[in-house]
C-alpha cells in the first residue's frame, strides 16, 4: 500500500489551519463579578474593629460637655430604626449607609434616611468604598445617584467616604499607597464636582498610615471622621489637626455605632448649611484674593445678611473657576475661635495653588 508523505508547503498549510483554529476556539475567561457577599453586614468600622480591636471608650458623661454633641451612625442590618427613641436618647445627627461599591444599595435606606430627619435629626449620608471594583469617580457618581448627595435644606450634612480594611480581602484592596491615595482623591474630587460640597473622610489612623503611606493631602479640604474605640481619640492620619467626628464605640444607648461631633450643635448645624455662623471660619482678610465665578446676565453680586456672613466666612461653596471647583469653605475646623488668619490664608493660596497645577495640566 502506497503512503504519500506530505511535504514541507503541506505541512506548513495545516500547521497554518490548526492555528486558526485554536485562535478561534481559545476564550479569554471572563472577569469574575464583583463581590458583594457581605454588603448587608459592612458598615463603619466592622473591619476596623475585627482589625484593630477595643480599647476601652471615653467617660458616657462627655455626651453632657457643651464642646461635643453626640450622634451616631446606621446601617441597614439594623432594621427599620426608631427615631423617635434615637432622639430621646441625645441623638443631634446621624450617618446612614447609603450604598457599597457600585452594586449595592442599603434597602432600609429611606426608612432611615428619611426617619431621621422627621424625627429632627441632621443627618447624612455614607458610601462604603471598595477600589477594587471600580474608580473613585464610578463611585461617587453610584453614591449620589442612590441618595448620597447633599441638599440645602439645613439638615443634610455631607456625604461620607467610609475607606478602611476589605473585607473581601488584601486589606489595601490590591492597590499600593499611591494607587489608593489616587483612588481617595478620584472619589473626593467627583463628589465635589457634582455634589458641591467636600465629602468627609471616615477611617482609622492605622489603616491610613497602612494603605495610604499617611497621605497628608486631604486635610485643608476634607473633614476627618476618625475611627477608635478607646478612651482618647489618638493619633490622627497625617494632614489633618483635628477631628470632625469621633466614632468612639460600636454600641451604645443609640442605634449602631456612638460617634461625638468635634463642637457644639452650632457646628453641626454650620456644616449642614454649608457655611455661616455659628461655628463658621473667621472672615477672609480683605487683600485675600479668592477664585469668583462672573455673576450670571441679571444676577447680582451683593449678598445680604446670612447669606453674605455664609459666604464670606467660609467660601464659595462649589464655585467654579476656571473649570475647577473650590471649596475652601467645607473644611470644617472646629477651633472656637475660628480659624487663624495665617492658617486661613494658607488653605486659601492652597486651594488656589492646586487649581492653578491643575490648569497648567490640562
Amino acid at each position: 500500500m502506497s503512503r504519500t508523505v506530505p511535504g514541507p508547503l503541506a505541512k506548513l498549510a495545516g500547521a497554518g489551519v490548526l492555528a486558526a483554529f485554536v485562535s478561534v476556539v481559545v476564550v479569554t475567561p471572563a472577569q469574575a463579578a464583583p463581590d458583594y457577599s457581605h454588603a448587608d453586614t459592612n458598615f463603619a468600622g466592622t473591619q476596623i474593629e475585627a482589625h484593630e480591636g477595643t480599647h476601652g471608650s471615653p467617660l458616657t458623661s462627655r455626651a453632657d460637655v457643651a464642646d461635643q454633641t453626640l450622634g451616631h451612625d446606621v446601617s441597614g442590618h439594623q432594621g427599620p430604626v426608631d427615631w423617635g427613641a434615637a432622639a430621646a436618647g441625645g441623638a443631634k445627627f446621624t450617618y446612614v449607609k447609603a450604598t457599597e461599591g457600585t452594586g449595592f444599595v442599603n434597602p432600609q435606606y429611606t426608612q432611615q434616611y428619611d426617619g431621621a430627619q422627621a424625627a429632627g435629626l441632621i443627618r447624612g449620608a455614607y458610601h462604603f468604598a471598595r477600589p477594587d471594583v471600580s474608580s473613585g469617580a464610578a463611585q461617587a457618581d453610584y453614591f449620589i445617584a442612590h441618595g448620597g448627595g447633599w441638599r440645602a435644606d439645613g439638615t443634610t450634612l455631607p456625604g461620607a467616604l467610609d475607606i478602611e480594611y476589605n473585607p473581601y480581602g488584601d486589606v489595601c484592596y490590591g492597590k499600593n499607597p499611591a494607587d489608593m491615595t489616587a483612588w481617595i482623591t478620584d472619589f473626593t474630587r467627583r463628589y465635589l464636582a457634582k455634589a458641591h460640597r467636600s465629602a468627609l473622610i471616615y477611617t482609622s489612623t492605622t489603616w491610613w498610615k497602612t494603605c495610604t503611606g499617611n497621605a497628608n493631602g486631604f486635610g485643608n479640604t476634607n473633614p476627618l471622621w476618625l475611627a477608635r474605640y478607646g478612651p482618647e481619640v489618638g493619633e490622627l492620619p497625617a494632614g489633618w489637626d483635628k477631628q470632625s467626628i469621633w466614632q468612639f464605640a460600636r454600641g451604645g444607648g443609640l442605634p449602631g455605632d456612638q460617634n461625638y461631633y468635634n463642637g457644639p450643635i452650632g457646628r453641626v448645624e454650620a456644616l449642614a448649611r454649608g457655611g455661616g455662623k455659628p461655628g463658621g471660619l473667621d472672615p477672609l482678610p480683605e487683600h485675600d484674593v479668592r477664585p469668583r465665578r462672573p455673576a450670571q446676565d441679571g444676577e447680582s453680586t451683593e449678598r445680604h445678611g446670612d447669606e453674605a456672613d455664609a459666604h464670606r466666612e467660609q467660601g464659595d461653596a462649589g464655585r467654579v473657576d476656571r473649570g475647577l471647583p473650590l471649596d475652601l469653605a467645607l473644611v470644617d475646623h472646629e477651633d472656637p475661635d475660628g480659624m487663624a488668619d495665617r492658617d486661613h490664608r494658607r488653605a486659601v493660596r492652597g486651594f488656589v495653588g492646586i487649581a492653578e497645577h491643575s490648569t497648567a495640566r490640562s
